[in-house]
């Protein structure tokens, strides 16, 4: 398996990419409400729109969550890898803390445009 900073892509024995764009691979499987994950998939980012990140935002300022640069936090990270891969903000809660920097890590770069 190789990385780049905000891409995890899933490579087999001969070096042919099995898995690409913004597939978070754990190291151990994870167990979230009964059901086994291995990855998730944030490749939904991309179709994301502005409207998601102000409801994100919203989201935050509500609950009493400030960070002076908010796409770079991890509450920020989160509510919107649960908006790209249809998983609640309580599975990204759930992970260990090395698997929650490999969602922080994806999400922030793709929206700092590091791709």
């Amino acid at each position: 398996m190789a990385e780049d900073k905000n891409k995890i892509i899933e490579v087999g024995d001969n070096g042919e990419v099995i898995s690409g764009d913004f597939l978070v691979v754990f190291k151990a499987p994870v167990n979230f409400e009964g059901k086994e994950y291995d990855s998730v998939d944030l490749s939904k980012l991309k179709v994301l729109s502005g409207r998601d990140m102000e409801a994100v935002d919203r989201q935050l300022t509500e609950a009493g969550i400030v960070s002076v640069i908010p796409e770079n936090s991890i509450s920020y990270a989160f509510r919107m890898a649960a908006r790209a891969s249809g998983l609640p903000v309580e599975f990204f809660l759930s992970l260990p803390p090395n698997e929650c920097m490999k969602v922080k890590r994806a999400v922030a770069g793709f929206l700092n445009g590091v791709d």
